[in-house]
């Protein structure tokens, strides 16, 4: 694994660094990057403000209030709650007023590969993504005074599903990021998960300890896909961060 870290606007006018990152279990690289990187492992594939049209902030409000993530509280305080999720909206792709649509999400298509889309299978709908380079981004601001300069406050677990369908496996890239609320604020690479998948549903799975500022901290997440194998579709479900105390991994949910 590579140590990584990126600078961009916290209007996701992405251009990203996420690098090779082969184990899903990662760990924290804080710091600062030239601008001008992306995530991609060669060349750029920015998220540009005209195709978000709205900053990131503006963007994951409406899905948060209307498709906050089921099954467990969403992070409403800095320290009462010891096990809830960083409110991601729609990380299922079931959002229930927008169901054409990947609301709460930013899509960007691959050098060669169709734009992500709203997939399905027998028993949900998936984020389907077409080819190399092929990202999705999301969000969410966590309870002011959620992170600290000075150590760890809490433990953030990232979790989603992945599979491929078609003749080949597919791989897929999971990157978590943090970074200021305001338009120009740093962005801190903070761990990336790396996973080849086949026809079979597979766990992803990696955690990260948290101590950056500041304390208005917007949470990003970016998934990617890394392989070439366009006869195959990588599909994405399930995506979400959950929280816990400082080293405190959370049971399966």
């Amino acid at each position: 694994m590579k140590k990584k870290v990126l600078l961009c606007s916290a209007l996701l006018t992405l251009t990203c660094q996420t690098g090779a990152a082969a184990q899903a279990q990662a760990y924290m690289a804080p710091g600062h990057a030239p601008g001008g990187m992306s995530l991609a492992r060669g060349g750029v594939v920015p998220i540009s403000g005209a195709l978000i049209n709205v900053s990131i902030l503006g963007l994951i409000q409406q899905p948060r209030r209307d498709a906050a993530p089921s099954g467990m509280p969403v992070c409403e305080d800095t320290g009462k709650q010891t096990l809830c999720r960083v409110g991601l909206g729609n990380g299922d792709f079931e959002h229930p007023h927008d169901p054409e649509a990947i609301a709460g999400w930013v899509l960007k298509a691959g050098e060669y590969s169709l734009n992500p889309y709203l997939g399905a299978t027998p028993d949900s709908r998936v984020l389907a993504m077409p080819g190399r380079y092929a990202l999705a981004a999301s969000g969410a601001l966590l309870p002011q005074a959620s992170t600290s300069a000075a150590s760890a406050v809490h433990t953030y677990t990232v979790r989603l599903r992945a599979r491929g369908s078609g003749p080949m496996p597919a791989n897929v890239e999971t990157t978590l990021m943090l970074g200021g609320s305001k338009e120009g604020d740093a962005i801190h690479y903070l761990a990336s998960a790396d996973e080849t998948v086949g026809w079979d549903w597979k766990d992803i799975e990696f955690k990260v300890e948290t101590a950056v500022e500041p304390s208005e901290a917007l949470m990003l997440i970016g998934i990617e896909r890394k392989d070439n194998n366009t006869p195959t579709m990588l599909w994405v479900d399930d995506v979400r961060i959950i929280r816990t105390p400082a080293g405190v991994t959370p049971d399966a949910d």
